[in-house]
């Protein structure tokens, strides 16, 4: 019944009639079985008015002086240097796909013993920014490291 509901509410919607125009069909009871409610007659008002909302340069100013205070304390946090982090990405994206992932570290932990760089405060590192298994280091962490290089 509910899928029926639904094709029937979705082609409906996709043709501009409106959930009112369901009420009419299906009634109130079906409706308020499939999860539906009928749409106030009237439209919600706006609460921004007829005036769009606007930044002033100095607004911009002060906005882009946050943003770049966020990118040098992101930058500082970094536990390796760039060329590091970009290697152990590439690496780490190159295994995952080729060989999968087992969601440990297994390919980050070999990246940072290959190198001999300790693995205790870039594990924690990457786990603060989402990368809790290696095909999470390269979808998340990596995410935050281009952001705020």
């Amino acid at each position: 019944m509910r899928r029926v509901l639904w094709a029937s509410w979705r082609r409906r919607l996709l043709s501009g009639q409106s959930q009112n125009d369901d009420a009419q069909h299906f009634g109130q009871a079906e409706l308020a079985y499939s999860g539906l409610r009928p749409l106030p007659a009237s439209p919600l008002p706006s609460t921004l008015g007829n005036k769009a909302a606007s930044m002033t340069t100095e607004d911009r100013n002060r906005k882009s002086a946050w943003k770049a205070q966020q990118r040098q304390e992101a930058q500082s946090a970094f536990p390796l240097s760039n060329a590091l982090l970009e290697s152990l990405f590439e690496s780490v994206e190159t295994r995952v796909d080729s060989e999968g992932c087992d969601h440990t570290y297994r390919f980050t932990s070999g990246w940072l013993s290959d190198h001999q760089l300790p693995s205790t405060p870039v594990l924690d590192w990457l786990a603060e920014h989402g990368g809790f298994c290696d095909c999470e280091v390269v979808a998340n962490a990596r995410d935050h490291w281009e952001q705020n290089k």
